[in-house]
């Protein structure tokens, strides 16, 4: 069985007409990790598109391929036997799925689908399987990740555990705030559907501490939008807990 190594490695996929080639010469980040692909798996790689809102897997079901997200974000989310949806992950460039599943033959534990409109690379069971035991790189990035994935699993839900519904959805506005530098009576646009998957709870009991908060002068919500009324009394409300 021949592998692609380095240099020669370019020249086989390039003339096989192998989607790996443009990626190679594109993506510096995923250089070293494609550059000791095997060449059966370069040959047959695919790269696919999803639009925004396409579901890439489904929850209870085998996953289709290993892939390895090349642009865009996809969000990854639980849907309990009410109809419930929790959101688990929202997956970034560079980010993988279907590794767990594939290799120990499960079902997919979440539904994965687009955000926006993203570019995967995807690959096939088989050759996922050769990859992994053929080069040491690529076993290291899917630990990496892994490891990656259990630190912010585990971060996530040790805030969903210890910390009240109040204190999550002001974090969660705090955090947009300061990722776009928003100023007192900005609006941050959310739905609360929206709220409900990232936070796990029913409208309900948003509506009830989105009353509370607004008479208290912090934050309210409006046609589609989070208001935030005062940052000051925001961070003073996040630090009572």
């Amino acid at each position: 069985m021949s592998f692609s190594r380095a240099g020669d490695s370019i020249i086989m996929m390039a003339k096989g007409g192998s989607p790996l080639f443009d990626l190679f010469t594109k993506e510096p980040r995923l250089r070293e990790i494609l550059a000791c692909c095997p060449e059966q798996a370069a040959q047959r790689a695919k790269v696919t598109k999803a639009q925004s809102g396409k579901t890439i897997f489904r929850q209870g079901e085998p996953p289709p391929f290993f892939c390895i997200l090349l642009s865009g974000h996809l969000r990854a989310y639980y849907t309990s036997s009410l109809g419930t949806r929790y959101r688990v992950l929202i997956h970034n460039p560079g980010e993988i799925m279907g590794e767990i599943e594939i290799l120990e033959g499960r079902s997919c534990i979440c539904t994965v689908e687009a955000l926006t409109e993203s570019t995967l690379l995807c690959l096939n069971k088989e050759d996922y399987l050769q990859w992994l035991q053929a080069d040491r790189n690529f076993n290291m990035y899917i630990h990496r990740q892994l490891c990656d994935k259990v630190y912010l699993l585990s971060k996530k839900g040790a805030e969903d555990i210890l910390y009240p519904l109040k204190y999550r959805l002001l974090n969660l506005v705090h955090y947009l705030l300061e990722e776009n530098d928003w100023a007192d009576g900005a609006g941050v646009p959310m739905r609360k559907e929206t709220l409900e998957e990232e936070l796990g709870v029913t409208v309900r009991s948003i509506n009830r501490i989105i009353r509370e908060l607004k008479t208290q002068g912090v934050l309210c919500y409006e046609r589609g939008y989070l208001k935030v009324l005062s940052r000051q009394l925001l961070i003073r409300e996040m630090n009572q807990f």
